[in-house]
């Protein structure tokens, strides 16, 4: 019963994260390269984006399966199916940035929605939207294609 009532408590209204404390833990990860924290960070439909990519990639032939995987940088795997989607997301993540750490920065807040602007040495910056889930703040991969911008589809 005490058990449901910190539960309950803890999903109250007000207790959402705060944008700083995101920040913060955003920060933290790509400073110390943690890509499954910032998978974890990730929305819960770009975590099943992924998942669902990493699922269509495993149905290929193993010629296929290989290629993609040395287009992920030569993951040290036979197939796919040994790739789980925290590590397939790492690939593609050093892919994107080129193994550097992006610059962010958040703009746009509201209550429930805000952006951060991600950029990479002075190039173009990308704009991706933030959203509550969960009491926390999360973050949504841009909607087109990452295994296209990765190179590995």
């Amino acid at each position: 019963m005490v058990c449901l009532a910190l539960f309950l408590s803890s999903c109250g209204g007000g207790s959402n994260e705060s944008l700083e404390s995101f920040t913060k833990r955003w920060h933290a990860a790509v400073n110390q390269r943690q890509t499954g924290e910032l998978y974890d960070m990730l929305d819960a439909a770009s975590q099943r984006r992924i998942r669902h990519d990493l699922e269509l990639m495993r149905g290929l032939s193993a010629a296929e399966q290989q290629e993609a995987i040395n287009q992920l940088g030569g993951e040290r795997v036979k197939s796919l199916t040994e790739l789980t989607p925290q590590r397939y997301f790492a690939r593609l993540w050093e892919k994107v940035t080129l193994g550097k750490k992006p610059r962010m920065s958040i703009e746009a807040q509201g209550g429930n929605a805000a952006y951060m602007i991600l950029s990479l040495d002075g190039g173009q910056s990308q704009r991706v939207r933030l959203t509550i889930e969960g009491g926390r703040w999360v973050w949504v991969l841009p909607e087109e294609d990452v295994v296209k911008s990765a190179g590995a589809g």
